[in-house]
């Protein structure tokens, strides 16, 4: 019997990663969800509490991947009611219809739940948030482990990819700099750049592998943000003296950033046979799906 699984949030980068990756497994019956429907994606707002429940009566999901959020740093600064809703309220609701349906949980928190004074934030690290968006992240993930013992709770962060939700960091980057056009970029942000595609497949092998907790999924390299920059603009020959390093302050972010933003990967890497990708090694999956 095959295992069934719901997405929830394929409209964005990682739910449309999973829903292509998991899709493709046989073992597996995968449905996807998202306020932003079509023909292979069901409707489903998850701050409505009664649909919720209604819909998971319907499908009846043995694993959950919640994938949906309000993600953008700075508009959750200014929107924090809608941001609680979503990223808070959302996923109580989400949880409990899991619990009801005795489902597994997998849901996407963020590296930004940490403060960011020293970095290489392992699994066990107490979080300290700076920011309204990890601080609604944090109240999800504590929800869960509530409400839930069979869930997984993966961090990742400088999430990219293509051909899903293209507002990332990458994307931006080369569409600015193919209309020739400076971009101020900060050198005192430190992470891992992460694959979307990546992130699935490790996914896949801990569904498969029943796997339970905490665990921090991202690529293998640490850099700053304009370390990156430089470095997808040399690879796709585009003209990195475009890219001005700036510090955080310079750009006048609303949000606060956690400076050192990187995840420890050792329980990953030991517990899985999934590559974490590096930088180069991503991008040139990348590089199979871009045309500049």
């Amino acid at each position: 019997m095959k295992l069934r699984i719901l997405i929830i949030g394929t409209a964005g980068q990682v739910g449309g990663a999973l829903l292509d990756v998991l899709k493709k497994n046989k073992n597996f019956e995968v449905v996807g969800a998202d306020k932003i429907s079509s023909k292979s994606v069901l409707f489903l707002d998850i701050r409505k509490r009664k649909k919720v429940n209604q819909f998971f009566q319907r499908i009846k999901p043995q694993v959950v991947i919640l994938a949906a959020a309000f993600t953008d740093v700075d508009a959750c600064e200014e929107h924090q009611i809608l941001a609680h809703d979503i990223n808070v309220k959302g996923v109580k609701n989400v949880a409990e219809a899991a619990k009801e349906n005795l489902s597994k949980i997998v849901y996407f928190s963020t590296a930004y739940v940490f403060d960011g004074k020293k970095g290489n934030y392992g699994e066990n690290d107490s979080p300290h948030p700076i920011n309204f968006y990890a601080k609604t992240k944090l109240e999800a993930e504590r929800i869960i482990q509530k409400e839930l013992n069979n869930y997984l709770i993966i961090r990742t962060n400088w999430v990219f990819d293509l051909g899903y939700d293209q507002k990332n960091f990458v994307f931006r980057l080369i569409n600015t700099l193919k209309k020739k056009e400076p971009l101020k970029v900060p050198n005192d942000q430190y992470g891992n750049p992460t694959l979307a595609r990546n992130i699935a497949w490790v996914i896949e092998e801990l569904i498969q592998k029943n796997k339970k907790g905490i665990y921090h999924i991202v690529g293998r390299d640490k850099m700053n943000r304009y370390q990156l920059a430089v470095k997808v603009a040399k690879y796709f020959n585009l003209d990195h003296k475009l890219i001005l390093p700036v510090s955080s302050k310079v750009l006048k972010q609303r949000a606060p950033r956690p400076k050192k933003d990187d995840l420890n990967i050792t329980k990953a890497k030991k517990e899985l046979k999934t590559k974490l990708l590096s930088l180069k090694e991503a991008l040139a999956l990348l590089n199979q799906r871009i045309k500049l």
